[in-house]
């Protein structure tokens, strides 16, 4: 997954801030945490306080490794962010050690000075100083990012009569400042997030009257988590527990299939999300929306001969495959790009589209599994995930 580089928060009437920064029943301290849920596992937890002055919070992440992120944004009078500051380490580090990675970002009136740290050493590439204009914050430096420091953002920038206000983003190393824009609309109490590096990432916040955040709905993104608010976490307990256990490794494990069928060398290498509890096909996979067939970077096919499917043709080469969902005439798209994360694709570059035959599949499949095997004179793609199957017969030319 890639760092959010950039988004547009539409916020309600309902949760917006007044013109001091803070909204009329917000009380003076705020504390609680956060729940991330990827169906039925908890991936992320986060605990947090914020006052007029700072807000500062612990996030723990499970995927790939167990690892515990401490942040603490300090406020100006008007609520604006002066100094941030982010700290990665191991549950079982030593506390006086120094810190796997530490980010501190100080913030004048045009300018940002951001100091970087690995274990303790400057990283004198990615430190910098970046000039920015208006009002300003970092880069998110988690996905999800920590909930404490949104809500901060939507305290900070209130509305005072404008549609529509945008945040520098700042972060280390050579990339220029991104923006965040937040549009207020009339009605409602919730927020709406979205990623234009990636145009189909919407993240989705609920916000009560006094300007906290309730829950939040990352299901339209790659992440694909639900996010509740809780009033008390047993983060050390949770943060303990996981570092316990064996490494989880990635939530969608790489894995690859190659076979050789007709005098041809057929390869895959694609990611394997798991069911977790969830609606697979119509939510994980919505109907009509392109899916890129997997999780994490686009899913590869490289074929040493030609592929026929019925009257298409795929002539000997590299391509990624994505699947067209639905529940009348599913399709498996092959495209021309090649090496590409899983939301970057240019439609013009389709190449075949290939229908797919779809059957229960029995038992269930927990595992999103693609398999290619040989079939009479020729082979077949399959695909399978949680109570579905598709396939896709072929011959070699």
């Amino acid at each position: 997954m890639r760092r959010i580089q950039f988004f547009a928060l539409i916020l309600s009437s309902v949760g917006c801030a007044t013109s001091s920064g803070t909204t009329s029943n917000a009380p003076a301290v705020v504390t609680g945490g956060f729940v991330a849920m990827l169906g039925n596992d908890t991936v992320t937890v986060e605990r947090y306080i914020r006052t007029n002055s700072y807000v500062e919070g612990d996030f723990v992440v499970r995927n790939p490794s167990v690892r515990i992120i401490h942040y603490r944004a300090t406020l100006g009078p008007q609520g604006q962010i002066m100094a941030f500051t982010t700290a990665s380490r191991l549950p079982t580090a030593d506390p006086a050690s120094a810190p796997m990675r530490q980010v501190t970002t100080s913030f004048g009136d045009t300018l940002a000075i951001v100091e970087i740290m690995t274990a303790g050493k400057r990283d004198t590439v990615n430190s910098v100083r970046k000039g920015f204009r208006g009002p300003v914050s970092v880069a998110m430096p988690t996905i999800p990012a920590p909930l404490g420091l949104y809500e901060a953002l939507l305290a900070g920038n209130p509305a005072n009569g404008r549609d529509s206000v945008g945040i520098s983003l700042v972060s280390g190393g050579r990339a220029a400042n991104n923006t965040l824009w937040i549009w207020r609309t009339q009605g409602g109490d919730s927020v709406v997030t979205r990623n234009t590096w990636s145009p189909d990432w919407y993240e989705r916040l609920s916000v009560n009257r006094e300007g906290q955040i309730t829950g939040g709905d990352w299901r339209a993104t790659t992440v694909k988590v639900l996010i509740k608010r809780v009033d008390n976490v047993q983060f050390d307990v949770i943060a303990k527990g996981w570092s316990a256990q064996q490494n989880p490794g990635p939530l969608s494990p790489l894995d690859s299939v190659s076979a050789s069928i007709g005098g041809n060398n057929i390869f895959v290498k694609y990611s394997r999300p798991f069911t977790r509890g969830r609606n697979v096909w119509g939510d994980v996979v919505t109907w009509g929306t392109r899916w890129r067939f997997g999780a994490n970077a686009a899913t590869q096919l490289t074929t040493t001969k030609d592929l026929v499917f019925g009257s298409t043709v795929v002539p000997a080469g590299k391509y990624t495959l994505w699947m067209m969902p639905s529940q009348t005439a599913p399709k498996l798209i092959v495209n021309s790009q090649f090496g590409q994360w899983g939301t970057e694709f240019d439609p013009s570059k389709d190449i075949a589209s290939i229908d797919l035959v779809k059957r229960q599949a029995t038992p269930r499949a927990e595992e999103f599994t693609i398999n290619v095997e040989p079939q009479g004179s020729g082979g077949v793609f399959r695909f399978r995930w949680a109570d579905r199957e598709y396939f896709a017969p072929f011959t070699v030319r």
